[in-house]
Formats: structure tokens, sequence, C-alpha cells
């Protein structure tokens, strides 16, 4: 019998740590019974260091020998060492792992995963003290944020992956800790830190995830507007929950791989566009304020996305494939219309700007200011979305030329340096992402609102989307475009 099969053998016949740890501090669960492939872990940590840990499993005798010899492996170890350990540890101990058996490898790394998942989802106090050297950086399974871990470690850092489980299991990314399997994204991401060497941590941010964007997502759309989650999430999730989860493992800062600058001015940061126009993506960061700021990396910046592009085939070939990721991480194939689809929306009227009905909408949450296909009209020239009605669930459309604005008002404004540059100043502005900025004048009114007067007229502006404010290429900040 050659190495691998009396090792396989050994914790097959003779399981070590079978069983349950009474009084457990955290448990970890992934696979199906149905797929005759279960694996729960559970464990008890004291001061960081896994104490004890035990199994249960279900399945073929990979699945027994693997989580058999995942808890002597984890036993006695901190969990900044635990959080390293992959499937590639397995191989190594196995020597081989046939192809139709890596499932069942896979599985029982997901489970261990969910284990350290679920004892930081019950922590709410700092594990380790804040070292200024240690980074934890956003990672997504795609090649930004791959390589942002990638330049860090090579500057000196201590770095370790942290990847957001925001959605349920079946929504396209993200799993819990009673879910079958990982999803592609977080099986790239922990290969991602497998190849650099680092610890990957997943932290369930399902619930804060649903109630602050998902549910936002969908109140604004049943008020008629049009809103931006991306803006939301790099406020409260991104650069808010799981930046506050970074400072419970001890880092000082989170990176991730926005292409935008970083700089200083008087003890203040600054947010500059990124070097490539083409993928600049601060006009998503308008409502960071100097407290995320203080705590934030962006390595990729002064790179254009070519550069990134070819470090990521070279250091992570697996990702060579891997599609860009979507705006909306949460809609998938879905769109945003089967999430409407669950709440009570009605047919209704469309009108023209003189009351005239020209026809029936679906329901006006499908519509959006400036949308000409679906509406469904013959008329002599094209027709647009220009006002949504929803207390009276009405469209109002028009020719091209009603979708013009010379003002707009805007609501909850923020702005980076902490106030803005005077009470009336002229900027930059761009109404909606990648669009071309124009130029307009803000003038400050009262409680986080402000009057953008463009000088020239603009199509389409549209309630509940992101008016952002620059001058050259410093972000200044921003607000939400009002009715």
């Amino acid at each position: 019998m050659n190495n691998q099969l009396r090792k396989s053998s050994r914790h097959f016949q003779n399981p070590q740590n079978a069983g349950q740890v009474s009084w457990a501090d955290a448990a970890g669960q992934a696979g199906s019974a149905v797929n005759r492939n279960l694996v729960q872990f559970t464990a008890s940590i004291k001061d960081t260091v896994i104490k004890d840990i035990r199994f249960k499993a279900f399945g073929c005798d990979w699945t027994i020998a693997s989580a058999s010899y995942i808890t002597t492996l984890a036993m006695g170890k901190d969990l900044f060492e635990a959080a390293k350990i992959t499937s590639k540890d397995l191989k190594q101990y196995f020597g081989h792992i046939p192809e139709k058996n890596m499932h069942a490898a896979q599985t029982v790394v997901e489970a261990f995963s969910c284990l350290i998942s679920d004892y930081m989802a019950k922590m709410n106090q700092r594990l380790y003290a804040s070292d200024p050297k240690r980074v934890a950086v956003a990672v997504s399974g795609g090649i930004d944020s791959a390589v942002c871990a990638r330049i860090l470690k090579d500057q000196g850092y201590k770095v370790f992956g942290i990847t957001m489980n925001i959605l349920p299991s079946g929504d396209g990314q993200n799993h819990g800790p009673k879910d079958s399997a990982a999803p592609t994204d977080i099986q790239l991401a922990r290969q991602v830190c497998g190849t650099l060497d680092i610890p990957h941590f997943v932290m369930n941010l399902q619930k804060q995830f649903k109630k602050t964007i998902v549910d936002y997502f969908l109140s604004e759309y049943l008020k008629g507007r049009t809103p931006n989650p991306c803006v939301a999430c790099n406020k409260f999730i991104k650069f808010g929950e799981l930046l506050q989860q970074s400072f419970l493992l001890g880092a000082a800062f989170l990176a991730s791989g926005h292409y935008c600058i970083l700089d200083s001015n008087k003890n203040q940061v600054l947010i500059r566009k990124g070097k490539d126009p083409a993928k600049d993506q601060s006009y998503m960061l308008w409502r960071l304020d100097q407290s995320q700021l203080a705590h934030i990396k962006f390595p990729l910046g002064k790179y254009h996305k070519h550069q990134i592009k070819k470090m990521g085939v070279q250091y992570f070939p697996f990702l060579k494939e891997k599609p860009e990721s979507q705006d909306i991480c949460f809609l998938g194939k879905k769109g945003y219309h089967t999430l409407l689809s669950e709440s009570d929306i009605s047919a209704g009227k469309i009108i023209n700007s003189q009351g005239k009905i020209l026809g029936t909408h679906k329901g006006y949450p499908f519509y959006t200011i400036g949308q000409r296909k679906g509406l469904g009209i013959s008329w002599p020239r094209p027709l647009y979305v220009t006002k949504i009605l929803p207390s009276e669930n009405i469209l109002v459309v028009g020719e091209k030329e009603a979708l013009l604005q010379k003002q707009c008002s805007i609501k909850k404004t923020n702005f980076i340096a902490g106030n803005p540059p005077a009470e009336r100043f002229a900027a930059q502005v761009m109404i909606r992402y990648q669009c071309k900025p124009v130029p307009a004048v803000i003038h400050i009114t009262k409680n986080h609102s402000a009057r953008c007067v463009f000088d020239h007229a603009q199509p389409a502006i549209t309630p509940g989307q992101s008016a952002v404010f620059y001058q050259e290429d410093l972000l200044l900040g921003g607000g939400i475009i009002g009715e």
C-alpha cells in the first residue's frame, strides 16, 4: 500500500477527533446528506487558539479522512494560522486526491471555514491588538482584489484576506454556515489567499446586507426612484461592517481593488480619480468620511486595468477566464424585475404632459427616468419616461427634449473633507456612473441639502441616483438626486 493510501486508510479506519465538542464556541457545516457529503465541525476556542475541535461526517472515505486530518491540523492553532488551511494542505498530506473526490475535500475545507466564520460572527470585541503593518484585503475572487493583496504583501504588509458573505445560497455568490457548498467566488477568494499563503476569513454579513442594501434598493424603486446600491454598500457594508470586522482581527487598514487614489492634505485624506479613466471608481465612494478613509488603502489607483490584468494572469492563472464582476452583485441573472415581482405592484396609466392617456404600464417600479424601450406606445416620435408618480401609479412620458433639466435638488450630501468648500462653489458634476462630468454650480441650502444648477440643461436627471462633485481629479463629495 502506497503512502497516500496508508494515510487515507488510517484516518478513515481510525478517525481522529470524531464527535462533537460540548459547549462549543463555534460550529461550521457544509455539504448535504442528500448528496452523501455532509461535514460538521465544532470547536472550543480560547484566546484565539483552537483548544479542541471535533467533527461529524457523512460521506465517502475521503470526506471522513479529510475531516479527520483537518482536526489534527487545526488543533492548537491560532486563528490566523488556522485560517490559512486549504485543500492544498490536504493534497500535500495525502499525496494525491482523485479528481472525483476533490469535492469531498473542498466541502471539508468549506465546513472548517464556516466554523471560523461562525466564531467571528459571535465575537464583538477586538481579538488582536491593532498592528499598523496588518492590512485586511477585501478579496472577492476577482483579479483586481487578488492583485491588490499581492501588491501589499510585496510591500511588506502583514496581509490577510477577508471576504463578505452577503447573499443566501443560490443567489449567486455567498454562503452561510449551514449551506451545502461555497459558490465559485468564495472558493476563488480562498484559492487566491492560498496562493499567497495568507489567512482567509469569510464574514457573514447577510442580515446587514439585506437590511441596509437589498431592502433599501427595493424600497427606493417602490417610491419611484432609481437607487445606486453600490454607493450605499461602500459606505455601510464594505467600509462599514467589513472594516469593523477587520479591526477585530488587528488590522489597521482595509484595502480593496477600487481604481482610485488616496492623497493627503493637512491631516485630511483626499480621494482622487484613478489613473485609468475607463476604470475610475471614485464616483462610488462619495459617501465615505474621514474616519473611514484614515483606515483604507487603494493600491490599484496608480495602475491601468491592462497592467493589473497582466499581473493577475501571471500570479493567478486560474483567474484568467474570470469575468468582470457585475455592478449590482445581488441581482445575478435574475435582474431587479424578479426582486420587485414579489411586491404588490399593479398596472397603471401612461400619460403625456397634457394628461392624455397614451397606454398602460406594467407597474411604475419597472421603469426609470429616460427609459424608452418597453413602453408599448405607438407615436410618431420616440417617447421617454420623464416623470414617475408613485402615489397615482402613473408614468408621464414625453419626447427627448422633455428630459432636459437645468437644475436639480440634492439631499443627503456628504463632503470628503467634512464640509463643503463654500456655500456656493463651481464643480464638475457626474449625475450617473461613468457619464461625462459637466460644469455646474452647487448651492448649499440646509440639512445636508443642496441645489445643483448646470451650465447647460442635462438629460434624464434621475431621482435616487448620485450627483457627485469634482474639481479636476479631486472628489469633493456628492448627494442623492431629489424629486
